[in-house]
């Protein structure tokens, strides 16, 4: 591949995007945490050469085609990430009611104490 040759930080970002990908459709959490240093580092060094790699698409179709299609796979990747982070928090969010909801709100202390006289009102999640 050409593309190889002229650049190795955009063949290894197009490389990590296309494996970034593949985990988004397999749900592999772990495999995109394990990414996010690798991923910062290459978008770190070419962002440190970018009116480099402007001028050569300037010029060069075959670059300009290249830095195209690498950004629309990052925006692609980037809303599906953040769809993953959303799901993510609204787990956690419903985790954490489930857990107030069996944990009776307070009613009893750490120790097994009473902890007031009355269990707290609303705490009935009937969504759950």
């Amino acid at each position: 591949m050409l593309f190889r040759r002229t650049d190795p930080d955009l063949h290894a970002l197009d490389t990590l995007l296309s494996r970034e990908s593949a985990a988004l459709d397999a749900g592999d959490t772990r495999a995109l945490a394990a990414m996010t240093s690798e991923k910062e580092t290459l978008l770190d060094r070419l962002d440190a050469r970018a009116e480099e790699l402007l001028a050569s698409a300037e010029t060069d179709p075959q670059m300009r085609d290249r830095l195209e299609t690498t950004r629309t796979q990052m925006t692609r990747n980037g809303r599906r990430l953040a769809h993953v982070a959303e799901t993510v928090r609204g787990m956690a969010n419903t985790l954490k009611r489930i857990s107030g909801r069996h944990g009776l709100g307070g009613l009893y202390g750490a120790d097994g104490s009473l902890g007031s006289a009355h269990a707290p009102k609303g705490l009935l999640d009937r969504e759950v």
